[in-house]
């Protein structure tokens, strides 16, 4: 009783010093050990982390380099957005923030007539337009106070 000792136990991954002390009651029969994950998972986990980042930055650069800024704008100034672009699928125009009231967005067909477009406006003052029409016209009030201001895609002008 009351014997102390040590011990040192030499694993494939660690080497434990113990100290062993001797009581009568509430004998220790046995110890185990269990290790966190192995260096190796943890490398491969944040070799798969940069993996996985690098694709997300491919991702975005691909992105980025289908968008298409080439808009000319006419028309009343009021109106004007502050950029159009797209990405191949859906048409962004952006007001400024200033305006109170947006305009109302039409596209405009190939006879010059204006028709019905989805579109959906988001907390930043920009319309989502669902595809890429080739026109498209804010139109503000109606018989002589109406304000108009055209948006026409370049590449589908040439």
């Amino acid at each position: 009783m009351g014997l102390h000792t040590n011990l040192i136990v030499t694993t494939n991954r660690r080497a434990y010093a113990l100290l062993l002390v001797s009581r009568a009651s509430d004998p220790l029969l046995r110890v185990g050990f269990t290790y966190p994950p192995s260096i190796r998972q943890t490398f491969d986990a944040v070799q798969l982390q940069g993996q996985r980042a690098r694709e997300r930055e491919a991702s975005l650069k691909a992105a980025v380099a289908k968008l298409d800024f080439a808009y000319r704008v006419n028309g009343d100034r009021r109106l004007q957005p502050v950029r159009v672009f797209n990405d191949g699928t859906h048409t962004y125009v952006q007001m400024p923030v200033e305006l109170r009231e947006l305009p109302v967005l039409f596209a405009v067909e190939s006879d010059g007539s204006d028709a019905l477009v989805n579109y959906r406006v988001t907390a930043e003052h920009a319309y989502v337009i669902d595809g890429v029409p080739e026109r498209l016209a804010l139109v503000d009030g109606n018989g002589k106070r109406r304000r108009r201001t055209e948006i026409v895609r370049l590449e589908a002008a040439r």
